[in-house]
């Protein structure tokens, strides 16, 4: 039977053992996908296979060979790691430049590589267009620039050669740079191309074509209106932005900003080598485009994670790397926002929001107590402050509304650790318009319990696993905690225990999708195959899976030969 596995881990079993899906889902609109995964028979999808490559403007053979080398080049080699970069987006895109101009090191840029391209039809480019993508620290894959969206200051490196040229507070230009260095050619390179994707492309047109660009689900599709309505589709590529904390159990916190242009619906998943942890989508009425802030919290394993944005059905993904509680979290810089008791970006009595124009920061220490807050510049000291953590950690500190010219450094010291975080350029102080979207349904009693326990049951760590659910419920006896342990208890063979929680769970709320399925297992085990029948066809009313299709038929079969 292959019950047991639905029991592990629904929401992974459309995806975990397709291959041809993890290949190409990156240039997979939302729609296709929902289409595909919910096909029940291999035919089906075979031939859904074959037309798939009928709305595409790209062969088979070339996007297999565009994202072979995008995951060997940019990706670390696994499959589908390269789509999870921005010059590995490009490339799958729009295939190899024409040229490639890289400049390892400079007095004045950080190492930056200009990607040439002689036109770009499809994007309406009939003249040479231009990608410059740049690493800012010095690790990690280079990220895409965008002329409209970036400034040169962030691809300037701060050193003595350039430090005071340009005012704080200015936008710097591209005839800035030139008019006060003496630039040689391969860095005069850099600035054309943080000017302008090509010649006579100004303001937003630059982040549309960079936008559409990075985006392989629209631009591979065969659309001939591309164009006209590229300003509306792409006009902001979503900006993501993470912080890490952890539970007073030690246990990942990861708070997530989406900013977006959306009209109808905005969604996240967490998938683990392809194969998807959790997925959650919001539908909305917006009437035209709206600029948003999307904010989730998640609570992860320690590993590595891609999430997938969708943004009405454009799928863009991001690495994430979750990493082990430590001593002390990095410094949050962000504005206050309304406090919601549990919810995205809140810890303890303070709600504190990613934003361009900070007014304060915050960070968590693993054990409380006083926390010496100070603004540096070189070895000089400009202002010292002290503030006391929280119980759980948490000290939070209001910036001087006026800060002196940089480059800045905040730190914070506790007894036995010092976090620094350097300072960005001031921007003014605005109204932010965006619509702040919190998904809070994930964060009811016993949350973190429920998602890291599932995490230990998918990695096959029952033991763990169990104390996570046992736990779980103690703190809130929900249809969610009481599903969690009877699912567990239906795999280690305690069937009468399974079946009680089960029942109780189903009591509760008699569509919950994970205690239908977990029931269907335990009365297939008692061989009471009518029941089990029932159980799965209910649950196939609530979600329908190919999977869910399959156990269907054989508890089916086996109820025809027993009679």
């Amino acid at each position: 039977m292959r019950l047991p596995w639905i029991l592990l881990f629904v929401p992974a079993l459309a995806l975990a053992a397709d291959p041809w899906l993890q290949r190409v889902e990156p240039i997979m609109n939302s729609a296709e996908r929902r289409l595909y995964v919910g096909l029940h028979d291999d035919s089906a999808r075979q031939a859904f296979r074959h037309s798939f490559w009928d709305g595409k403007a790209v062969s088979e053979e070339e996007y297999l060979q565009r994202i072979e080398w995008a995951d060997a080049q940019f990706g670390g080699a696994k499959p589908g790691s390269g789509a999870n970069t921005d010059q590995g987006r490009v490339y799958l895109s729009l295939g190899a430049p024409t040229s490639i101009s890289r400049l390892p090191s400079s007095r004045v840029f950080v190492q930056c590589e200009i990607w040439y391209y002689n036109s770009l039809p499809r994007l309406g480019l009939g003249t040479q267009a231009r990608f410059l993508f740049y690493r800012k620290e010095g690790a990690g894959p280079l990220q895409l620039y965008s002329p409209q969206l970036n400034s040169l200051r962030t691809l300037l490196i701060p050193n003595s050669g350039t430090r005071g040229l340009f005012a704080v507070n200015d936008i710097i230009r591209a005839s800035d740079v030139p008019n006060s260095l003496n630039l040689p050619p391969a860095e005069a390179e850099v600035v054309d191309a943080a000017s302008s994707v090509a010649r006579g492309i100004t303001g937003s047109g630059n982040s549309d074509i960079v936008n559409m660009a990075a985006a392989p689900a629209w631009a591979l599709r065969r659309d001939p209106k591309e164009r006209v309505q590229s300003r509306l589709l792409l006009s902001e590529r979503p900006v993501l932005e993470s912080f890490q904390s952890w539970t007073p159990d030690r246990l990942p916190v990861i708070d997530i900003q989406v900013k977006a242009s959306v009209r109808a619906s905005i969604g996240l998943s967490v998938q683990v080598s392809g194969v998807p942890l959790d997925e959650w989508q919001t539908q909305l009425e917006f009437i035209t485009w709206t600029p948003v802030a999307y904010v989730h919290r998640l609570f992860l394993l320690p590993g590595d994670y891609t999430l997938v944005v969708d943004t009405d059905g454009v799928r863009t993904p991001y690495p994430l790397q979750v990493t082990k509680p430590s001593a002390a979290t990095q410094i949050l810089l962000g504005s206050t926002g309304e406090t919601a008791g549990s919810a995205p970006f809140q810890f303890g009595a303070l709600r504190l929001l990613p934003s361009a124009a900070p007014r304060m920061a915050m960070l968590q220490f693993a054990a409380p107590g006083r926390v010496q807050w100070r603004i540096v510049r070189g070895v000089e000291i400009l202002s010292v402050a002290s503030t006391e953590t929280e119980t759980t950690g948490f000290a939070g500190y209001t910036l001087p509304a006026q800060l002196p010219a940089g480059p800045l450094t905040l730190q914070a010291r506790s007894t036995n650790e010092v976090v620094d975080l350097k300072l960005p350029t001031p921007e003014p102080e605005r109204l932010d318009s965006r619509v702040v979207i919190s998904h809070n349904a994930n964060l009811g009693p016993a949350a973190a319990l429920l998602s890291i326990g599932r995490q230990f049951l998918l990695n096959g760590n029952r033991p763990q696993a169990r104390l996570c659910f046992t736990r779980a419920l103690g703190q809130s006896r929900t249809a969610n905690t009481l599903s969690a342990l009877g699912r567990l208890e239906a795999l280690d063979a305690h069937l009468d225990q399974a079946r009680t929680l089960l029942q109780e769970a189903l009591i509760l709320d008699s569509h919950h999708f994970d205690a239908l399925t977990a029931m269907g297992f335990v009365e297939t085990e008692f061989q009471d195959y009518t029941v089990a029948a029932a159980y799965l066809e209910r649950a196939l009313q609530v979600r329908s899976l190919p999977a869910l299709e399959q156990a269907l038929s054989e508890v089916k079969g086996k109820l025809r030969a027993g009679r």
